[in-house]
């Protein structure tokens, strides 16, 4: 099944309806007219023009501004929670983005599923996730300092369907607010 790309900006903030307001206003304060494709509890899906512009936008206004804002997740691609499909995209996305030569470094926030009867279809193991999808790029690891992150989001649109959020490149491509105001 192809999964519409439904949004392309993940951002995640502080708990209570407050914060969430607050960081709205500075979401369309920020932003030049971006769609809001879903709210869940501490986090926001957006579909903006140009998903890095944004996390530009964001180190640009928030370097010197109060905000309950923590992260800002550019997505490169949405897919099915399918650890296949999931490694294909990564593949494909890896050599787009990174080369033949860099280093990285794989994160992953939730878990997915196999198809593979095999692998006993159904949820696997997030460590069994990771390991197969970076058996699919000849690069050399380095989890301390990569040159390349995919970084693989488990969420939930509109409260029920769960879809892996990809992004692939630099780790700066992630803004973590925390880490910029050195929290």
């Amino acid at each position: 099944m192809k999964v519409p790309e439904a949004f392309n900006l993940i951002i995640t903030h502080l708990p209570t309806y407050r914060n969430y307001i607050v960081a709205r206003r500075q979401v369309l304060d920020i932003l030049n007219k971006p769609i809001i494709v879903d709210v869940q509890p501490n986090i926001m899906f957006l579909r903006v023009g140009d998903p890095d512009k944004a996390v530009e936008a964001f180190k640009r206004v928030l370097a010197e501004k109060d905000t309950p804002i923590l992260r800002v997740i550019p997505v490169d691609k949405v897919a099915e929670p399918y650890v296949e499909e999931v490694a294909d995209n990564v593949r494909r996305l890896f050599y787009e983005r990174c080369g033949e030569e860099s280093s990285f470094a794989i994160k992953m926030d939730g878990h997915l599923y196999s198809r593979d009867p095999e692998k006993g279809k159904g949820w696997i193991p997030r460590e069994d996730a990771i390991k197969s999808i970076a058996a699919l790029i000849d690069n050399p690891v380095n989890l301390s300092d990569p040159q390349c992150l995919v970084y693989i989001k488990i969420v939930q649109l509109y409260g029920y369907t769960e879809l892996a959020a990809i992004t692939v490149g630099a780790p700066s491509r992630i803004l973590s607010i925390p880490k910029m105001k050195g929290y």
